[in-house]
């Protein structure tokens, strides 16, 4: 993954977790929302151009294929999730809202972390 790629990513996930910790705080203000949409936009463009290949972002990606599957998928999944949690809060069941907010969270921080860590367990010397 090319480093603006790495940058981009990083940003969506900042924002959607920044975001998604002040709705924890606040009980889903509005600003919370704002903060967690933009995460998702940008998320959400983003897996669009990678699946569009209009951009590279598994350049020179060694790993295996179930795990990289898995990260994609749980990070697809964490989408609509997310989205849910907003249905919730805007149907004011506060409580529903956080567990879809959290389990949205998981599976996001989940799909990173197996992505990564498949990465870097793949990892030849000539590359560290």
């Amino acid at each position: 993954m090319s480093k603006p790629n790495r940058v981009s990513y990083s940003i969506a996930y900042i924002l959607f977790m920044a975001g998604a910790c002040l709705a924890h705080i606040e009980n889903g203000s509005e600003l919370s929302l704002w903060i967690t949409s933009f995460g998702l936009a940008l998320d959400a463009a983003l897996l669009t151009l990678s699946v569009l290949r209009t951009h590279k972002p598994r350049t020179n990606f060694k790993g295996i294929t179930f795990n990289r599957k898995l990260a994609g998928l749980l990070h697809i999944l964490a989408l609509p999730i997310c989205l849910l949690s907003f249905a919730a809060r805007f149907m004011t069941q506060i409580i529903a809202f956080h567990w879809l907010l959290a389990l949205s969270q998981a599976l996001c921080s989940l799909s990173i972390i197996i992505f990564f860590f498949n990465r870097h367990t793949h990892q030849t010397k000539s590359e560290n």
